[in-house]
């Protein structure tokens, strides 16, 4: 996998990394140069994982061509282009869309470009994805015979969208101190577990009409859902909500559950108690304090909540 993030403005090369490459991390070969990019490039067991993601003043851009392989992509923020050249297939990823694909015997390239994006792509060779899969649940089974044929195909026709669960899961990974053969297991779990969330949602997917009629529609919700966790401690109310977002009530929540797989202040709840958890694991604030930046009513409240998403009480992450 080639990785490249440019200036569009200036032409400077910000970041360029290759992978496969010596050791479990790539280095970048020139410096970011840049306040407001992030990139971390990695490999595990048979996968190569990029996260990209900026949020400049100035407008970037960011080239990926990789090996055929198992491609699962999962775009959070801005929009991507995904093609294949000698085929002339392309397709593009609107913010948080994810993707499961083989690509057969065809390289992929990714392009992506703006002020604000994030980006993951996890590349698995057909070996390593055909192993990571083995108990795959039914909705896999025909996307694995694809990838056995090395043919070129999609896990599902209808979008499929990132949830909170998948959000963390990425997180983690992104965020993975461990090192040596620890590191390789621990990534190796958090990209199956990442694959297990998306055929699980797919799985769940009922076949009713969508209430998202068109891409306004959906970048209200996504407006709404960055609205909410910008403003977590002293959250609106679903109908203030409404109003801020420029949608009605009824879209917003059944649209918000469809993009997200939660409901609006169930999404919420679990972002907090995430953002809660990784400020335990800094040991720098009281249980108080983060109960109290987070919104809590009470240390009682926030507790309990804490131990029915965790099975443990706060204290026992200090």
């Amino acid at each position: 996998m080639n990785i490249r993030v440019t200036h569009v403005g200036n032409k400077k090369v910000l970041y360029e990394a290759t992978l496969p490459s010596p050791g479990a991390a790539a280095k970048p070969l020139r410096d970011q140069g840049m306040a407001g990019l992030t990139c971390t490039a990695l490999q595990f067991a048979g996968a190569e994982l990029l996260y990209v993601r900026w949020n400049t003043s100035g407008e970037l851009s960011l080239q990926v061509h990789a090996a055929p392989g198992v491609y699962l992509c999962l775009n959070l923020e801005g929009k991507a282009l995904l093609a294949e050249k000698p085929r002339k297939w392309k397709e593009e990823m609107i913010p948080q869309q994810c993707l499961l694909m083989s690509r057969g015997a065809e390289a992929l390239a990714l392009t992506a470009k703006g002020l604000r994006q994030s980006i993951c792509i996890i590349r698995f060779s057909p070996e390593a994805f055909l192993k990571l899969s083995e108990d795959a649940s039914e909705s896999l089974t025909m996307f694995r015979k694809l990838v056995k044929r090395k043919k070129a195909g999609s896990f599902s026709a209808a979008p499929q969208f990132i949830s909170l669960s998948m959000h963390n899961a990425l997180n983690d990974m992104a965020g993975c101190s461990y090192t040596g053969s620890l590191k390789e297991m621990y990534l190796k779990a958090k990209a199956t577990e990442l694959m297990a969330l998306l055929a699980a949602s797919a799985e769940k997917s009922l076949p009713q009409q969508s209430v998202i009629k068109n891409e306004y529609d959906r970048e209200r919700i996504l407006f709404a859902r960055d609205y909410l966790l910008q403003h977590m401690e002293h959250p609106p109310s679903l109908p203030q909500l409404a109003i801020i977002s420029g949608i009605n009530e009824f879209k917003l929540k059944r649209g918000f559950k469809e993009i997200f797989d939660h409901t609006i202040y169930g999404y919420l709840s679990d972002a907090k108690l995430e953002l809660a958890k990784g400020a335990l694991d800094q040991r720098n604030k009281t249980v108080g304090e983060i109960a109290f930046e987070l919104g809590y009513s009470s240390i009682q409240h926030f507790s309990k909540a804490f131990r029915k998403k965790y099975g443990l009480p706060p204290t026992a992450f200090k």
